[in-house]
């Protein structure tokens, strides 16, 4: 066989290859044509290490979606009054949320998960509670929704650097679960 008919084989056979899959956000089946935005809500809860105690908190937010496999949880906000403490930090009440955002996510191709970037979560507790406040740094963490294609429930587990385990589950709200995915 010559070299120009290898080379012709060799492009043939590569060009027969299918392409790999891109994964993109999907608004009722169809890719996301411009930014999309739904409303998210859930529970925060952290536990300390040792079995030290921990607390849980509702919390609602915002996921953005732009065209393409970016993303962003924005507007997260505890719910102050509803947090409930177990252990050392039994009887502890929020006095301020001061949380920052927004947390960059894009889409895991491989997985369909969403990557998202280092994130904090922070509050402070009233006087009185022997934890004056957590301020909670996760690094690069995976939300994993329940049904990629179909989103309503995502949920995501880290551990800072000192130990303490953090998880945030969401779900979809507004009457749009479901309706957006990945595709």
């Amino acid at each position: 066989m010559t070299i120009k008919r290898m080379l012709l084989f060799a492009s043939v056979a590569f060009a027969a290859l299918p392409a790999a899959a891109q994964a993109e956000w999907t608004h009722e089946g169809e890719l996301l044509k411009g930014a999309a935005e739904v409303q998210l809500s859930g529970t925060v809860m952290f536990t300390l290490p040792a079995g030290l105690g921990g607390n849980i908190c509702l919390v609602k937010a915002n996921l953005v979606m732009l065209p393409g496999k970016q993303g962003a949880i924005t507007k997260p906000e505890l719910q102050t009054a509803t947090c409930e403490g177990w252990g050392v930090l039994e009887g502890c009440e929020v006095e301020k949320d001061s949380t920052t955002a927004p947390w960059a996510v894009a889409i895991n191709e491989a997985t369909k998960h969403l990557d998202m970037q280092e994130s904090t979560i922070s509050y402070v507790f009233k006087a009185g509670c022997p934890v004056p406040m957590a301020h909670l740094v996760f690094p690069a963490t995976t939300i994993e929704p329940d049904n990629p294609e179909a989103l309503d429930f995502l949920v995501a587990t880290g551990m800072t650097a000192l130990g303490v385990v953090g998880k945030l589950t969401f779900k979809v709200i507004e009457g749009k679960a479901k309706t957006y995915g990945i595709i």
